[in-house]
């Protein structure tokens, strides 16, 4: 999901709660609890703020890196078992992964994952990363 979808997600459930709450505070005369109006507005803003923080938690969250499948692998920093040939093995993210390169890399290098490509990750050395 991208952020503007996001976005719209939460600015649409805030607007139809907030509607709700309203509605209950201008129908609350002819409730059977009848609460005072100010422990309804109290507790209409608390509720309106708390969603807001909810949402805001939520839009961070979909904004992460995923953590987790080849996409979290992508920008992760390893180091090469033997050298990249053009192929080779590297150990990153915990795991030793089958890898291949465009430039030769020297056992030992410091590396980066540029992209995964099935279940090998395409490398480069992370001062040529950095570089460009």
């Amino acid at each position: 999901m991208n952020p503007r979808s996001a976005l719209l997600l939460i600015g649409l459930s805030l607007f139809f709660m907030v509607d709700d709450l309203f509605i209950l505070y201008f129908l609350n005369s002819f409730s059977p609890l009848n609460m005072s109006r100010p422990v309804l507005t109290v507790a209409i803003i608390g509720i309106c703020i708390f969603s807001v923080f909810i949402g805001w938690l939520v839009f961070r969250a979909m904004q992460r890196k995923p953590a987790t499948g080849k996409e979290g692998l992508v920008g992760e920093r390893g180091k090469a078992l033997t050298p990249l040939n053009p192929r080779g093995k590297v150990f990153v993210h915990g795991e030793v992964w089958q890898a291949f390169s465009d430039d030769p890399i020297q056992e030992g290098e410091e590396i980066q994952v540029a992209r995964v490509v099935g279940l090998s990750v395409h490398v480069k050395r992370v001062d040529e990363s950095l570089g460009g």
